[in-house]
């Protein structure tokens, strides 16, 4: 790899954008990944080398810390290894900085179906086209604005719902208090209510008793 990096190197390092790399957890393949890498340098992309079986949280903090970042390009090189790539993409697609970051994915296993299925931004067969396709990411100027910080930070996934639920729990309780309230109105006017009515009187009886008191 050393030897060739000399006959690769063609733009300046950086001068494109920045990306990470890395191979997926449970994958310790690199040939692949170092290949692409140095693909990337040789478009004039800082590349920031994470190496192989990276957790999921590696690629997190890595992304949080390199602001520069725009581009994260995740390899696999096992059939075995899919579902980790699956969960990587997964994981970085509910974080707060998704609108800066386009997500790359690579490896022999790979097909731009699985791509496009497991929601990754891009799907490239070989290190050349990995460094095509970043090289149009750049040259769109994405790279230059993420860098900069003009995209706006996203609501992390399943926020909303977090936040619907806190707002029905709420009315629930609302509502509760009222029904609350309105049954103890009920019992009171219950209580204000005589439950069992006087008998009516004989027609006339009032007249006759108090004729007696008369006499």
């Amino acid at each position: 790899m050393e030897v060739l990096k000399p006959y690769l190197a063609t733009g300046e390092a950086g001068s494109a954008g920045t990306i990470i790399l890395g191979t997926v957890a449970g994958d310790l393949h690199d040939i692949g990944k170092n290949l692409v890498g140095m693909m990337f340098e040789s478009a004039g992309f800082e590349v920031i080398d994470l190496g192989v079986d990276v957790p999921i949280q590696t690629f997190i903090d890595e992304v949080n810390k390199h602001k520069e970042a725009s581009i994260v390009a995740l390899s696999a090189l096992l059939t075995t290894t899919m579902p980790s790539l699956r969960d990587t993409v997964a994981a970085l697609l509910s974080q707060p900085f998704r609108s800066r970051i386009k997500i790359m994915v690579g490896g022999a296993p790979i097909s731009q179906e699985f791509a496009d299925e497991i929601g990754a931004d891009a799907y490239t067969e070989d290190a050349a086209s990995a460094a095509e396709c970043a090289k149009k990411y750049a040259e769109s100027g994405f790279c230059a604005k993420a860098a900069a910080g003009e995209f706006d930070q996203v609501s992390v996934k399943g926020e909303e719902s977090v936040t619907a639920g806190a707002e029905d729990k709420e009315k629930n309780i609302a509502m509760t208090d009222a029904q609350t309230k309105s049954e103890r109105m009920q019992k009171k006017l219950r209580k204000m209510i005589p439950t069992k009515h006087p008998k009516p009187m004989v027609p006339g009886y009032a007249d006759r008793f108090m004729r007696h008191l008369i006499l």
